[in-house]
């Protein structure tokens, strides 16, 4: 017989926070990579254990993104996709830290 497992133990849920470099199967087969939010002076509660970016593992270079926290999310801070160095960058100097030429227009938004 074939073994299915829970769909609790595939996704991460806010009493189990997934960890670093977690990888979720989806339904459309796509992984999605999760990493600690990097956002400081939020709320003390703003940690890596409730505050994480979630990023589909096909996702292009430059895409936006945000905190799972509301806190931070609703701050307006914003996050980019780097596909070079596979890490979330704070949006306001993506341009200038995670261009890695492959993003030219300064008008990226």
């Amino acid at each position: 017989s074939l073994l299915i497992p829970a769909v609790s133990s595939l996704y991460p849920t806010p009493q189990q926070p997934p960890t670093p470099g977690f990888i979720a199967p989806t339904p459309n087969s796509q992984a999605i990579l999760s990493f600690p939010c990097k956002a400081r002076g939020i709320d003390s509660k703003h940690n890596q254990t409730n505050a994480y970016i979630q990023v589909p593992q096909r996702s292009s270079h430059g895409a936006l993104l945000v905190c799972s926290h509301l806190l931070c999310a609703s701050s307006g801070r914003r996050f980019r996709w780097c596909s070079v160095c596979k890490v979330p960058a704070a949006k306001r100097n993506f341009m200038k830290r995670h261009s890695h030429g492959i993003i030219t227009s300064h008008r990226f938004t």
